[in-house]
Parts: structure tokens; sequence; C-alpha cells
């Protein structure tokens, strides 16, 4: 139950949503919106409005039982489909579309590795007395590169693992040098692209070193005003929104 006390004393609000906003994030999203105290700025929600709990039997089979549904005001369900049979509905639609960023493969599998959160805690200091003159520069993706290196990191990516496969399979058929050399050097070109996509993902990088370099010197505060709010695209056109709707 809410005290009634608006902590933001009027602020206009938007909430930024995605697909993978669910649950517990679009019953704070739906109710804002439908209680015209917020906008919804992004992408349709993901549509789930059930808690379920699930029992194995002792053959293997299993019981998905629903045990709670969410409403909001006016008695209007999160999911309009038959939850008997579905369970998700269409999710909650934004006020204002943006097409949100999305991880790439390289991106999401040097996050996995943790290595720009190794490389930014041995080099913190260096990296902040650089951010503090402006940077951070493109000098540290070199020297990322180099740590990356060092820590056996090595990103392979699917069409690698397409083009290696298909040196296999032309081998196997016995296919003409023509066309094996062809397989091994779309391989090698596809090899080579991989080891750039440091370069190639800089302004990603860049900013996620300056992220974690603020996050472990000034704390998660300082990451989001400094860093997030300054440079991500879909806060900015949040920002944009509401600036235009106050004045």
């Amino acid at each position: 139950f809410s005290t009634g006390k608006d902590v933001t004393r009027g602020l206009p609000m938007a909430v930024i949503v995605d697909r993978g906003s669910a649950s517990s994030a679009e019953i704070v999203s739906g109710a804002l919106q439908q209680a015209g105290r917020a906008i919804l700025v992004g992408d349709t929600t993901f549509g789930k409005g059930l808690v379920q709990g699930f029992v194995r039997f002792a053959d293997g089979d299993g019981l998905k039982l629903t045990i709670s549904r969410y409403y909001f005001d006016g008695d209007i369900y999160l999911n309009d489909f038959d939850s008997m049979l579905h369970d998700t509905g269409h999710g909650l639609v934004p006020d204002h579309y943006f097409d949100m960023r999305q991880v790439n493969p390289f991106q999401r599998t040097i996050e996995n590795r943790l290595l720009l959160r190794q490389f930014v805690g041995l080099y913190l200091d260096d990296i902040i007395a650089d951010i503090e003159q402006g940077g951070p520069g493109e000098h540290w993706l070199a020297s990322l590169a180099v740590y990356a290196d060092k820590e056996e990191f090595a990103y392979s990516s699917s069409r690698t693992e397409f083009a290696q496969a298909l040196i296999t399979a032309v081998e196997e058929e016995d296919a003409s040098p023509a066309a094996v050399r062809l397989a091994e050097r779309i391989a090698r070109l596809s090899r080579r692209d991989d080891q750039n996509q440091i370069y190639q993902n800089s302004d990603y990088i860049l900013t996620r070193i300056k992220q974690i370099a603020f996050e472990t010197k000034y704390g998660n505060y300082r990451a989001y005003r400094d860093v997030l709010v300054q440079t991500r695209p879909d806060i900015k056109y949040a920002s944009g929104i509401l600036l235009e709707q106050t004045r």
C-alpha cells in the first residue's frame, strides 16, 4: 500500500522498459502508467502476470499450478489472454517506442568472462586519472587487447565456427583444391575479424571501462550520474520527452 507521499515531489517520471521487463517490473511500470504518474519508454514488456508453483511427481510427470495473479486498479489483469492456456500475455505497450540497444555476441562473451572488470581493477587509478583528463582514451583498447591475450581470452564467432565446419565438409567431400583454399580463406578472414572485436566495439568498451571504474571508485550513483545517464541513448531519449512535456 502506498503511503501517499511522492518522494519526487511531482517530478515528471519515465520508466524504461523492454521485452525483458517482467513480473514485479511490469506491475510497478503498469501501475505508474495507469495512474498517469509516469510514461513508459522502450519496448513492449514481457507479459508475465502470474506466480506459478511446480511440483514433480515420482513417475516423472509434473504439475504447474498458478497460485497468484496480478491485477491493476479496476480488476485489470496484466495478462489479457486465458492464463489456463497461456503463461504470458501481450505485455505493456510503451507510450513512446524506442528500439532498445541489444548486446552483441562479442560483448556478451567478454562480459561473461568478467574480463573488463578484472582489467579495470588492475589499472583503476590510471584509468581514473585518464578520465579526469577527458578519457578514457583509445590507448586503453590496445592495453585491453594485450591483457586479453595474456588471460588467454579468445573470441570465436558463429561465423568462424561455420567456416571451420565448411572446411571439414569440403575435405570430407574430397572437393577440389580451389574449394578447400576458399574455405580456408573464409575461416582465416573470419578469425582475423574476431581478433579485432575489441576495436570494432570501441565505443561500448570505453564506456564500460569508465562505468566500471566509477562504480569501483565512487559507487553506483556516480556511475549512473556521470556515465550511464550521459551515454545511454534510451535514457537520453526519455529525458528529452520529459523535458518537452515540462515546457
